[in-house]
């Protein structure tokens, strides 16, 4: 991405993503203290998934970038090898989704993320973008025997 962008265009943004989610059918709320829309998917086996929409930026062609992030595990010990060598695979593996790592102040979370052009969503892509990336979070804590998410 070429650009950042201003407070008010993230604002601006999370109005636009909060009605998509209207207009899909999702409920969720926009955090504007973080700058994110928030929202939740159940799954039929009493699990559920939390994502989080940030506006993220723009492309050289002024288009606003949305990113759509589901944490899946907590590392309290840092990434290993294996973990790397295994999120690389995924990576491979997974279309309209990407592992990742986010570092926080207490401990690292391992993502799942896709990045979408904002003017490009319409709710019913938005809703599938939505179900498939909880799907893969989910399926990576399932992986790991966990549900913390």
């Amino acid at each position: 991405m070429s650009e950042t962008l201003t407070l008010r265009e993230k604002l601006q943004a999370l109005e636009q993503i909060d009605a998509l989610a209207r207009e899909a059918h999702v409920l969720g709320s926009v955090d504007s203290d973080s700058l994110r829309y928030d929202t939740e998917r159940s799954f039929e086996d009493a699990r559920s998934q939390g994502v989080g929409i940030f506006p993220v930026g723009k492309t050289p062609g002024e288009q606003v970038v949305v990113q759509f992030v589901s944490p899946c595990l907590e590392l309290r010990e840092g990434l290993t090898r294996r973990q790397a060598r295994e999120l690389l695979k995924l990576n491979e593996e997974t279309s309209f989704a990407r592992y990742g790592l986010w570092e926080g102040e207490e401990t690292d979370v391992i993502v799942a993320s896709c990045d979408v052009l904002l003017d490009s969503l319409e709710p019913t892509g938005f809703e599938e973008i939505l179900n498939y990336l909880c799907t893969a979070a989910d399926d990576y804590e399932k992986c790991h025997g966990v549900d913390v998410f």
